[in-house]
């Protein structure tokens, strides 16, 4: 009989502090629903507020007006851009030839009876 009571008391015990382990279970349950509710009465606020406000769409003309217009701005700054680079290309082809042809000029000056001779039409 002292063994039954022993394990009754045991199984009290452990009763109790399943009941304890539950109790706090529910309050935390409680304590999160309170805590959702009103997070859903906001939510609910905010829909009928949005369902009640006019259904415009925003004019996107101007925003399409501006992104053309960007693109027409990047469209000339790489035609400028691809000029300048050909115009300086074409400088250096030009400054090369010149030098070229001063090399040329300062060469024929060095040559005997140069003085002597009269100056010949540049090569073209």
């Amino acid at each position: 009989m002292a063994e039954e009571l022993g394990q009754y008391g045991s199984r009290a015990r452990s009763a109790r502090g399943e009941a304890e382990r539950l109790e706090r279970a529910i309050a935390t349950a409680e304590a999160a629903r309170e805590t959702d509710s009103a997070g859903l009465a906001d939510l609910e606020l905010r829909l009928s507020t949005a369902e009640e406000a006019p259904d415009d769409e925003p004019d996107v003309s101007e925003r399409e007006r501006l992104v053309e217009a960007a693109k027409a701005t990047r469209q000339g700054e790489m035609d400028a851009r691809l000029t300048l680079r050909t115009t300086e290309e074409r400088a250096r082809a030009l400054n090369g030839r010149a030098d070229s042809l001063v090399r040329a000029a300062q060469g024929r000056a060095r040559l005997p009876g140069a003085r002597n001779r009269a100056p010949r039409a540049a090569d073209p």
